[in-house]
């Protein structure tokens, strides 16, 4: 008796074993629909964040660069926010060796951070009174205790506060920005 090998024979599938049948496809597409449903809300307030933190990240640098600049020109550095157009500019302004509170009508622009006016993101920086001088501090001439700047999407805001001896804080949290 030898046996015979199954290797090489072909199985043969009837008519009710090829592929899946409407209802399975049905089933599976309503699961992914409800999947996506839950996932696509969560997606969207993520791009928010992500969005407001990249623009975060960019006024940091913008703010860090300002007193840097001021060093390396030995020059004072003051800033002034403008709307042109559909942006909000914040303009980082060569002053020379003026100290004055008017930096919007003084000086140069060296560089602009440059800010989308939509319904969601908002750019207060109101409180950025003052200027860096050429030793890096910053010299404050605004009514506050510091001067400030904050980022908002209405949901989360990233506030910047400059120190007398060039510090940058930066503080982030829910809501708008504080008053």
């Amino acid at each position: 008796m030898s046996k015979q090998s199954t290797l090489g024979t072909a199985t043969t599938l009837n008519t009710h074993q090829r592929g899946f049948t409407l209802l399975e496809v049905g089933v599976s597409m309503a699961i992914m629909g409800l999947m996506m449903a839950m996932i696509l809300p969560l997606s969207g307030s993520y791009m928010r964040d992500s969005v407001l933190k990249r623009y975060a990240a960019e006024m940091e640098y913008f703010l860090k660069h300002a007193r840097m600049v001021g060093m390396e020109k030995s020059q004072n550095i003051g800033f002034c926010q403008r709307t042109v157009g559909n942006e909000i500019h914040l303009e980082m302004r060569l002053l020379g060796s003026s100290n004055t509170s008017d930096t919007c009508n003084n000086g140069t622009v060296f560089k602009t951070f440059r800010l989308p006016i939509s319904e969601n993101m908002d750019l207060n920086s109101n409180d950025l009174t003052g200027y860096y001088d050429p030793r890096g501090k910053f010299v404050y001439t605004g009514e506050n205790d510091a001067a400030s700047a904050c980022l908002t999407n209405r949901t989360g805001f990233h506030m910047f506060r400059l120190q007398p001896y060039g510090l940058l804080q930066r503080r982030e949290g829910n809501g708008n920005c504080p008053a």
